[in-house]
């Protein structure tokens, strides 16, 4: 053989596994369903398989099931994937799935993904904590704590949240408001990205001038109004939107004004109001008179409980001015009861 033909020869054979080294690999397929702890993925949610933290393919679930619709390969681009782990995630939460990588292999895995969707039933009075929760523009998340409380998880993006906690706050339980009354309140702290939270919050009419109900939340020293909020009479509803929520959110309202009696009859035989100059209730009687309507009864005992055991100057239920509501001031409201003028 020629020196020159012994040269190509020699070269080619040496070429032919560089090139074969450098030949993508063939792809591993894979598909499932998908489950949360309660119940099927909805559609829209993005399933991603990553190699050391760096997403290597991803498909969208549809009727429960992610690669079922269409193909859901893991590429094998430089032929170098071959005995790696690969980690599976839905909305960025882990599934804790792992499968190790073999090209050519078509693999049915079901995730089972340690989180909720769609809706979280709970009582008024449970508390909802440590919860993932996957969010898709398709699919938001619900937490209904009875009738008292409605908390909406949304985003325009496929995301995911941590509710850290959600935990009503009984009047007791919460920093007095001076001149006002507690209606209703709960701790709510939830983490993520480009989240919209909707609340809806119910209180009690009765007693409260439902003009004055309004949203706040405490910013650790003192209530700060929530602009802007809805409310419906109807249903005893107040809402308002949040972008994460971290502290303590409450309602709160004031009693009625004190009705104005009206005078029939005067010089030109009308009807006309005469305001009346000065409480005819004594001294010590106005001071138990809570709502100022001239009587003591059932609306001021019921000023009285709903802030039993709060401290602080200037609370419409501190009747004896000592800085704190307790037994000495349910004893100044009974010795005072039924007195009307």
């Amino acid at each position: 053989m020629r020196p020159l033909a012994k040269i190509l020869l020699a070269s080619s054979t040496l070429l032919i596994p560089l090139f074969a080294f450098a030949a993508p690999g063939i792809p591993h397929q894979f598909y499932g369903s998908v489950n949360f702890d309660n119940g099927l993925a909805p559609d829209g949610l993005m399933v991603e398989v990553k190699i050391d933290n760096s997403v290597v393919g991803n498909s969208v679930t549809a009727g429960g099931k992610y690669g079922s619709s269409s193909v859901f390969y893991v590429t094998d681009p430089n032929g170098d994937r071959n005995n790696k782990t690969l980690k599976f995630f839905v909305n960025g939460i882990d599934s804790g799935e792992t499968y190790v990588f073999k090209g050519g292999d078509s693999m049915n895995l079901n995730l089972t993904v340690p989180g909720s969707i769609g809706t979280i039933t709970k009582s008024e009075t449970e508390i909802v904590e440590d919860e993932e929760v996957a969010v898709s523009p398709a699919s938001a998340t619900t937490i209904q704590m009875g009738t008292s409380l409605n908390v909406t998880i949304s985003s325009d993006v496929n995301t995911s949240a941590t509710i850290e906690k959600i935990e009503k706050k009984s009047s007791g339980n919460v920093a007095v408001f001076s001149g006002k009354n507690y209606l209703n309140a709960y701790d709510i702290k939830i983490n993520g990205d480009d989240l919209t939270i909707g609340v809806g919050m119910k209180y009690e009419s009765a007693g409260i001038d439902e003009n004055t109900v309004a949203p706040y939340l405490f910013n650790g020293t003192s209530w700060i109004a929530i602009t802007p909020f809805a409310i419906d009479k109807t249903t005893h509803i107040v809402t308002f939107t949040i972008s994460a929520g971290h502290t303590v959110y409450g309602l709160f309202g004031s009693p009625p004004a004190p009705a104005q009696p009206s005078s029939v009859g005067g010089p030109s035989g009308g009807s006309s109001y005469t305001p009346p100059a000065t409480s005819q209730l004594s001294a010590a009687a106005q001071k138990v008179d809570a709502n100022k309507d001239n009587k003591i009864d059932v609306l001021d005992f019921n000023a009285l409980m709903v802030h039993w055991g709060e401290a602080g100057i200037a609370n419409v239920a501190d009747f004896t001015g000592d800085g704190k509501v307790d037994i000495f001031d349910f004893n100044a409201l009974m010795i005072q009861w039924t007195v009307t003028v």
